[in-house]
């Protein structure tokens, strides 16, 4: 029950950093593909939606449209789920996003970034932000995939939520080094691992 605890704390402890990155990458993604098709950009046929993607915005705008109020891009873009944004830079928008766009996001990151790689870290941590919003355990995050068990899994598993919260700093400083210095100077993601996992005075 101590570990459960411990569990929930740094699963409840990595929500604000999550939702950082989610929040400045879209509000990203919305800046730059309004410059380059217009404020309702999901609407513009040169997008060329994939399947799936264009029955997640069919989705939402169909909900949007039993309220009593006119529907803003803003309505749009916060009512998208991240999984949304992730899939933005997909192979499928090499051309008409990426190449065109897209490749802006990470205005900050040193040197260029790959549509490939962009595409490999959000998915990476998208992976990550579904265990915790399906309340899975996250204290032995990447040792079942190397085989790793018992008290050396637990060891294994902080130095990976470690490496997780490190790269969703650095993933949100390539698009806005302010929010990243916001997020680490609000955070408690790092007091929490440094408690011992059965420690009896962890709160949630």
């Amino acid at each position: 029950m101590r570990l459960y605890a411990w569990n929930t704390a740094v699963s409840a402890a990595f929500y604000a950093p999550l939702q950082a990155l989610e929040i400045t990458l879209h509000n990203r993604i919305h800046n730059l593909l309004t410059e380059e098709y217009g404020a309702q950009w999901y609407d513009h046929p040169a997008v060329q939606f994939s399947e799936k993607s264009l029955e997640q915005l069919e989705t939402v705008k169909s909900k949007l449209k039993t309220k009593p109020v006119p529907i803003l891009p803003s309505d749009v873009v916060a009512d998208l789920s991240f999984g949304f944004w992730v899939a933005l830079f997909a192979r499928h928008y090499e051309e008409n996003l990426w190449q065109r766009a897209l490749h802006k996001t990470f205005s900050h990151y040193h040197g260029s970034i790959k549509r490939k790689e962009a595409q490999e870290r959000l998915r990476k941590l998208k992976r990550f932000c579904n265990r915790i919003a399906h309340h899975g355990p996250i204290f032995q995050m990447g040792t079942k995939e190397v085989g790793i068990k018992g008290t050396d899994a637990r060891k294994e598993g902080i130095k990976n939520l470690n490496i997780y919260y490190r790269e969703i700093l650095e993933t949100i400083g390539w698009m806005s080094p302010d929010k990243k210095a916001w997020v680490e100077a609000h955070s408690r993601i790092e007091e929490i691992l440094a408690q011992p996992q059965i420690d009896p005075g962890v709160r949630f």
